[in-house]
């Protein structure tokens, strides 16, 4: 969206018919700031660029301080509340971090493809949305863990959300992640043998996770295993299937042939005749 002059919106808790044209029962709006400051209700006395939830059922008045633009990123309440401790208090406004700057860039990325670039295919759509909607429960899960009782925990979730964003990264690292969160990679290795793992491996099932979840999705199908690999993060097939007999899984290979076999024996049980 964009204005060429200082704005003000009235956001009046209900779902409008952007969201309803999404189809969304509980939206949620994640909006992003561009080139202006924004100013929340009445109370603050200073506009800031940080990202905002705009949610049914809360009301907000939401004053630009200039000509600006913004990205919003529309979700299904339901999504976001699963990184939330208290579903019911998602977050009003957010800090700026290495996260959320994260997330703004995908956005803008994303934005500037579907711009200027031809549609993303089913299975490239279905990659982005889970690394936008991992992106803002993070977010969530970064908001709810600042204050000073859960600041340990609060490194491992904030480190799990940017590595669910980032994974599809090959280039991304446990040096990559521990300077994105201004951390020593000791202190990172610490947090995580908190809750017996590591970064390492934190960083290497994420990415088998996300080869499984194209690998059983019949929307990726027209993906080859190295389509699939460097969409994962993995450098190619070869590296891929590596990760997975590390996992004690079987070859994406074979995942992928039992999978067939599995929907054709299910559609063969379905037009068996019941007599």
């Amino acid at each position: 969206m964009v204005w060429t002059e200082p704005a003000r919106w009235a956001w009046p808790g209900a779902a409008g018919t952007l969201s309803a044209a999404y189809g969304l029962a509980e939206p949620v709006a994640v909006v992003f700031p561009e080139n202006a400051g924004v100013l929340l209700g009445r109370e603050e006395a200073a506009a800031s660029p940080a990202p905002f939830f705009l949610q049914r059922g809360r009301p907000e008045r939401v004053t630009w301080d200039d000509a600006g633009s913004c990205l919003v990123l529309w979700a299904e309440r339901s999504a976001l509340q699963a990184a939330a401790e208290n579903s019911a208090a998602l977050p009003r406004r957010v800090s700026e971090t290495v996260l959320t700057r994260s997330l703004r860039g995908l956005l803008t990325a994303t934005a500037d493809g579907l711009r200027t670039g031809p549609p993303p295919t089913a299975a490239a759509q279905y990659v982005l949305e889970h690394l936008l909607i991992e992106g803002a429960r993070g977010m969530i899960v970064e908001a709810s863990g600042t204050d000073e009782r859960k600041r340990g925990e609060g490194v491992y979730e904030r480190a799990q959300a940017l590595i669910r964003v980032k994974a599809s990264d090959q280039e991304y690292s446990v040096a990559a992640l521990a300077a994105d969160l201004g951390l020593s990679e000791r202190h990172l290795q610490r947090a995580f043998a908190e809750h017996d793992r590591s970064p390492r491996g934190t960083l290497r099932r994420t990415r088998v996770d996300l080869a499984l979840e194209m690998l059983n999705d019949p929307d990726a199908d027209g993906l080859t295993l190295d389509e699939i690999a460097l969409r994962s993060g993995f450098a190619d097939s070869t590296a891929m299937r590596a990760c997975f007999a590390r996992e004690s899984l079987d070859t994406p290979r074979r995942l992928r042939r039992n999978r067939d076999r599995r929907r054709l024996e299910s559609h063969d049980r379905v037009g068996e005749d019941p007599r």
